[in-house]
């Protein structure tokens, strides 16, 4: 349950910090479109607004102009799909 837990606009999305969440990102790669995903405990912001999340035993950040939102399982959040 989320509740009580600092919130935290993402794309659009109000995500309660210590959700697990993914974030996709697509590139080329030898003329074809590869993606990669990754999965962890949403733990913030950092102060230039990357997502910040919890992988393992590591803290990373991530930029919101290369990576997406989505679910933690395959599935993409509402919204998200084209």
């Amino acid at each position: 349950m989320s509740a009580g837990r600092k919130r935290v606009r993402v794309q659009g999305f109000e995500i309660p910090t210590g959700e697990t969440i993914g974030l996709i990102r697509w590139f080329p790669l030898e003329g074809e479109w590869q993606h990669e995903l990754v999965t962890g405990v949403l733990h913030g912001l950092d102060a230039d607004g990357r997502v910040e999340l919890i992988t393992g035993d590591e803290l990373r950040a991530y930029d919101v102009d290369v990576w997406a939102v989505c679910s933690a399982v395959p599935e993409p959040l509402r919204g998200l799909a084209s």
